[in-house]
């Protein structure tokens, strides 16, 4: 289901390629030989005229998101593109309701601040990815 999900966004950011414009899912760093060294500082950027965003992609099951040692750093990441004015969060699908939720990366930050180590699906927003594209 993951890669279906993933699969969705890559149509998005192909087709945003496709008009004229950027958007990218980035990779893990590797050598030469492809040995993995580190990961990818969060998945996905998109510039469009009137929208730029950074993210990224999680899956779930149930109705919270646990947070992994991983989204700590990739927070840090995604909180520097926020001070960069971009739209810098985590899209979270929660596959047990068919629902892509948008947490941005300050409510991650300050929830982890409470010792938190997980967002509920109620505490997010739904993503529309028409509203990057300024579709009605």
């Amino acid at each position: 289901m993951k890669n279906s999900f993933e699969s969705q966004i890559n149509k998005l950011i192909k087709y945003i390629f496709n008009i004229g414009y950027f958007g990218t899912k980035l990779h893990p760093n590797r050598n030469h030989t492809g040995q993995y060294i580190e990961g990818e500082p969060f998945d996905y950027m998109i510039v469009l005229p009137n929208y730029k965003a950074c993210f990224d992609a999680k899956m779930c099951e149930g109705l919270k998101w646990q947070f992994e040692k991983k989204d700590i750093k990739q927070a840090e990441n995604l909180k520097h593109c926020k001070n960069a004015s971009m739209d810098a969060f985590f899209l979270v699908y929660f596959s047990d309701y068919k629902r892509m939720v948008k947490y941005d990366v300050d409510l991650f930050l300050s929830v982890l601040a409470e010792n938190r180590k997980h967002l509920k699906i109620a505490e997010g927003e739904e993503w529309d990815y028409k509203k990057c594209l300024g579709v009605k």
